[in-house]
C-alpha cells in the first residue's frame, strides 16, 4: 500500500497530509468499532489477567475451607487414644497429619481441673501433682508401622490417691517422632529454656529420622517428663500441653455428651480445652538416619 502510494506523492498526486490522514483511517477501519464508553459493561479485574493468573484465581476462590479436614484429623486422632481395637489405614494416614495448636491459659487451667490437678494460674501450683496425690507416667510399648509412618506407641496413665482410696486412669497416645518432637519436645525446650538440659541430662531426646535406638531414647525421654510434670517443674501451661498432646481423658458425667470413648469409660470432647491444626508438612521422614541430638 505503501509504495503505490509513495509514487502517486513524487507524480503531484495528495499531499502529504492527505497521505497520513489515509493511513490513519485505514489502521482504524482494521479494527472492530469499541463501544461508547456509557454502554460498556464494568471490565473485571480477572478480565485483564493472563488465562494462567485467572485460573489461579479460581483455584484460590473455588477452595473449601480446611475446617472439615481440622476435624477429620482430630477425630482421627481421637481414635487413637480411645481404643485398642484395629483400626483401618485410612485412620492412620488422616492422623499422620495431626498438629497440636498452643494451649491458652484459660484452657490449661480448665483441662488440669478437669482432671484433678490443682492449679493457682497457667504458671503457678496450687500444689505439685505428686503433692496432690496425682502421679502421671508414660511407657512406651514399641512401634509399628502404619500408613507409611513408624507410630511409637506410648501408654500413659494417672495415678490418683486420696483418703478415699487410690484409682488409676489409662490410655493409648501412639504418636509419629515428628509430632513427638515438634508438638511436644520443642514447646517443652523453649518453656524451660536454661532447666531444660539439667532435667533431660541423661535423657536426650530421639535423633532426627528415627535411626536405631530411637525407642530407647524416647522411653528415657517420656520418663523423665513425667518425673519434670510430677514434682511441678513444668508450668501448669505446658503440663496441660503434655496432657492434651496425649489426649488425656477427661471423664464425662454424661455418655451422651462424651467426644469419645476410652476404654470402659467416656470422656468429654477436648476440644473444648485445645485446638489441633493439620500440619503441612511431613517435615521428618521416618527412614532418614542421621542427624544430631535434641
Amino acid at each position: 500500500v505503501q509504495e503505490p502510494r509513495q509514487e502517486e506523492a513524487e507524480m503531484g498526486g495528495p499531499a502529504a497530509s492527505e497521505l497520513a490522514e489515509l493511513a490513519v483511517e485505514e489502521v482504524r477501519l482494521s479494527f472492530p468499532p469499541l463501544p461508547p464508553p456509557e454502554t460498556s459493561p464494568p471490565t473485571s479485574a480477572l478480565a485483564v489477567l493472563p488465562l494462567a493468573v485467572v485460573a489461579a484465581f479460581t483455584v484460590v476462590a473455588a477452595s473449601p475451607e480446611p475446617d472439615d479436614t481440622v476435624e477429620a484429623v482430630q477425630r482421627a486422632v481421637v481414635a487413637l487414644s480411645s481404643t485398642t481395637a484395629e483400626l483401618d489405614e485410612d485412620t492412620w494416614k488422616v492422623a499422620a497429619s495431626w498438629a497440636l495448636r498452643p494451649v491458652s491459659p484459660e484452657a490449661a487451667i480448665s483441662y488440669l481441673q478437669a482432671l484433678g490437678f490443682k492449679v493457682e494460674s497457667d504458671e503457678q501450683w496450687q500444689q505439685p501433682p505428686q503433692e496432690s496425690g496425682s502421679m502421671l507416667e508414660f511407657r512406651l510399648d514399641g512401634h509399628a508401622r502404619h500408613a507409611e509412618h513408624t507410630w511409637y506407641g506410648i501408654e500413659c496413665f494417672i495415678h490418683s490417691s486420696n483418703e478415699h482410696g487410690s484409682s488409676s486412669t489409662q490410655w493409648n497416645a501412639p504418636r509419629r517422632l515428628t509430632q513427638l518432637r515438634m508438638d511436644l519436645h520443642d514447646p517443652i525446650k523453649d518453656s524451660l529454656v536454661d532447666a531444660y538440659p539439667g532435667l533431660f541430662v541423661n535423657a536426650p531426646f530421639a535423633k532426627m529420622g528415627g535411626p536405631p535406638g530411637t525407642s530407647s531414647r524416647l522411653r528415657a525421654w517420656l520418663t523423665a517428663l513425667a518425673g519434670a510434670f510430677n514434682r511441678g517443674l513444668l508450668s501448669p501451661r505446658v503440663a496441660a500441653l503434655v496432657l492434651l498432646f496425649m489426649q488425656a481423658p477427661v471423664q464425662s458425667e454424661d455418655p451422651s455428651t462424651a467426644g469419645a470413648s476410652a476404654p470402659g469409660s467416656p470422656v468429654a470432647d477436648l476440644r473444648g480445652f485445645g485446638e489441633s491444626a493439620l500440619r503441612q508438612e511431613n517435615a521428618e521422614v521416618d527412614s532418614q538416619w542421621g542427624g544430631s541430638e535434641a
